[in-house]
């Protein structure tokens, strides 16, 4: 009977001669080692991390999670972000009603120094300073959102520039989105408030 060419793997093959469980690795991680088998010094790596006293942003080499990008470990078949096992690994505590915050704002930084336990108001409002706050799925900065409530230039010229729909250029300049991060500023008075309209399918 026909084997998974695997070594060791005495199943049997669904697809380019490998079993249904390497393949889907190959799929979804271009190996059929098990997720830390490329990455097994990934220990070793987070005490190296750990002995750092360095005051820069420092980058995660390793596997970020599809859908945030954020730097994730699978350690003892256990996933979590990279940032909050450093700082279980730091304090020895995991608490679960706080999250690994960033001082830096750099979610995706693993300085143990810039990673502090916080609550999730404490969180939010930390992003609010970074300008890193998340608002219907879109990540914009406040200076950029202040930029376009003050700016006289067209609404499709501003989408462009921002990656945004007209729509939501609309929103940030009537305020019914980000209203609070553009409290006392003074928008040029031939700004059009009309909302745009939206095309027929």
């Amino acid at each position: 009977m026909a084997e998974c060419i695997v070594d060791d793997c005495k199943r049997k093959p669904i697809k380019k001669q490998l079993c249904e469980m390497h393949y889907q690795r190959v799929l979804k991680r271009g190996e059929t080692g098990p997720a830390n088998s490329r990455y097994g010094f990934i220990k070793p790596y987070i005490n190296h991390l750990l002995s750092q006293n360095s005051n820069e942003c420092l980058e995660w080499p390793y596997k970020h999670d599809s859908r945030t990008k954020r730097p994730i470990v699978c350690i003892d078949r256990r996933t979590r972000t990279a940032a909050r096992h450093l700082l279980i690994k730091k304090t020895g505590r995991d608490p679960t009603d706080l999250q690994a915050a960033h001082t830096c704002g750099n979610e995706w930084c693993v300085n143990h120094n810039h990673i502090q336990w916080k609550s999730s108001k404490q969180n939010e409002l930390d992003k609010i300073t970074h300008g890193t706050y998340l608002k219907r799925g879109k990540k914009m900065s406040v200076d950029a959102v202040r930029e376009i409530y003050v700016s006289a230039d067209s609404s499709a010229n501003l989408g462009r520039k921002h990656g945004l729909t007209r729509g939501a250029i609309w929103r940030i300049r009537t305020g019914k989105e980000w209203g609070w991060a553009t409290v006392g500023l003074e928008q040029p008075k031939n700004i059009p408030k009309s909302k745009p309209c939206r095309a027929k399918s």
